[in-house]
């Protein structure tokens, strides 16, 4: 078979390949190197001055602008809970500033969770 056929064996098995043939792909190493090339054209000074911090910044910008991209962590934001947190940051103000004696749970579970009137 050619070396330029569109047919690969793979696992004895013949499949069409959509890639690219040999000549037209491009080795990565390639791209990074011209890529520290650049590095070290731009940046003699700070390569010579301190290399380890240097190397060290670069890699934490690539893993910060390259994706994938970190989500957010913890579970996902539900609004009753939210609600729950506002109100009570709301009244540990209120005991602060001196308007409230003490927090009230009560009145808290009684907004934000639906049917607390028939539990009770």
């Amino acid at each position: 078979m050619p070396i330029n056929s569109p047919i690969r064996r793979t696992n004895g098995i013949r499949s069409a390949s959509t890639s690219h043939t040999r000549k037209d792909r491009v080795c990565p190493l390639f791209s990074y190197r011209r890529f520290v090339d650049f590095l070290i054209q731009e940046y003699p000074n700070r390569v010579k001055r301190r290399p380890r911090a240097f190397k060290l910044r670069v890699l934490s910008l690539l893993w910060l602008y390259l994706p994938p991209h970190p989500g957010p962590t913890g579970r996902p934001l539900q609004a009753r809970i939210t609600r729950v947190v506002e109100m009570y940051i709301q009244q540990e103000k209120e005991v602060k500033g001196g308007t409230r004696i003490k927090g009230d749970w009560l009145s808290i579970r009684q907004e934000c969770t639906s049917g607390f009137g028939r539990i009770m």
